[in-house]
């Protein structure tokens, strides 16, 4: 759940895929001004099914622009995505592996926060034998 429209109310992001080698797709719900979620709008459609499978999903703002991105880990392929909004509102087309990542997770689970009080969202991935941590380096000078 995250703020995705920047209205000031929470929004529900989902990833689904339809069968085993069709597309994956990412969708919205939004919530209107009484507290009801929308009819899901698809956000993102990928061809590769394998990129999400159905694994975790969290909302932030990585690059304190002010827009919410979406964060997606994939049990399938461990590895872990950034989809960042653009100022008008949509997302990259493609989903960007996040940089310098040297350990795969096993896609149980994601959290964001900034753990280490830098101004920076740092991301955690749920391993079976413990954490690892992505510390946000540099974000806080973003416009």
């Amino acid at each position: 759940m995250g703020d995705v429209n920047n209205d000031g109310r929470e929004d529900v992001a989902a990833v689904t895929h339809e069968h085993s080698d069709g597309p994956m797709r990412v969708w919205i719900l939004l919530q209107d001004d009484l507290g009801k979620l929308t009819a899901p709008q698809p956000l993102l459609t990928i061809d590769d099914p394998q990129v999400f499978a159905s694994g975790g999903l969290q909302i932030a703002d990585l690059n304190l622009d002010g827009r919410s991105d979406l964060v997606v880990v994939s049990p399938t392929t461990a590895e872990m995505w950034s989809l960042l909004q653009t100022a008008e509102g949509t997302f990259e087309g493609q989903p960007a592996p996040f940089p310098g990542i040297s350990q795969d997770i096993d896609g149980f689970g994601i959290g964001i926060t900034d753990f280490d009080c830098n101004g920076c969202p740092d991301v955690v991935g749920v391993q079976v034998d413990g954490l690892v941590v992505f510390r946000g380096r540099g974000c806080a000078t973003a416009p």
